[in-house]
């Protein structure tokens, strides 16, 4: 094999990041399997397994999501924590940036978790 060449896993891969990208941006909706096939030079059943497999990567997402700390709570903004704590928010966002701080972008926003500024009081 030729280091040019894609394993089998690697394609499958590549496949399902061109699917989930369609899919952000809504233009996966509007195709069907068939011209998916012959876009990615595959079988249509193969199309619709890479569906199947992104629907049960959905529920896998939403199963990790609902285990999270901030999940039964939204969390403080970053002017709301910057608050807390006694500093600036670009302080705050930094942190989060720099992994210091656990936080979760909701709606474009950055929520933290009221533990989470607790122990940064500390």
């Amino acid at each position: 094999m030729t280091e040019d060449r894609l394993t089998t896993h690697e394609t499958k891969a590549a496949r399902l990041m061109v699917l989930y990208r369609l899919r952000l941006e809504g233009q996966l909706s509007g195709l069907s399997d068939v011209d998916l096939a012959a876009a990615f030079k595959t079988r249509r059943e193969t199309i619709w397994k890479d569906r199947q497999a992104l629907k049960r990567a959905d529920a896998l997402y939403n199963q990790v999501m609902a285990r999270q700390p901030w999940a039964d709570k939204p969390g403080l903004t970053v002017q709301e924590a910057a608050a807390a704590l006694g500093c600036d928010q670009g302080t705050i966002t930094g942190m989060i940036r720099g992994g210091l701080v656990s936080a979760r972008k909701t709606r474009g926003r950055w929520r933290i978790p009221a533990a989470e500024v607790d122990r940064l009081k500390r």
